[in-house]
């Protein structure tokens, strides 16, 4: 894997800056690439986002992330707020809360930009 990344990454490099940017520009937004040429090279960046965003969804920090423990950090919060009035728990309960819901939109949404560029790519790209 990490030879076929090098690979990569010198091909990858060996393309002119501002042809980098269209590709990585229209996959951001789900888009197909405006050259067909360049459709293979933007399966490519999707591919290696996919891997990246599997990572991300499969990785300990994600598990530690669910909804179960947003509704325990919640909780902490509100037990803090009412027995303690201890406001400093109150306010790094609630910025966690909203870390975590940033996060998981953040994920959602770069997961279906992904999809829809590679729709989009796949159109394009011979067989």
């Amino acid at each position: 894997m990490k030879r076929r990344d090098d690979e990569w990454t010198r091909r990858w490099r060996s393309i002119p800056p501002e042809q980098r940017r269209r590709i990585v520009r229209a996959v951001a937004r789900g888009e197909a690439v405006s050259d067909p040429g360049d459709a293979p090279l933007a399966l490519e960046v999707i591919d290696r986002r996919e891997q990246k965003l599997q990572s991300a969804r499969t990785g300990w920090f994600s598990r530690w992330l669910s909804w179960r423990h947003l509704a325990i950090l919640a909780t902490i919060g509100v037990v803090a707020a009412v027995l303690f009035h201890d406001f400093v728990v109150v306010g790094i309960a609630l910025l966690t809360a909203l870390y975590v819901v940033g996060y998981r939109l953040f994920l959602r949404r770069l997961e279906t930009s992904i999809a829809e560029a590679r729709r989009n790519n796949e159109q394009l790209a011979p067989l």
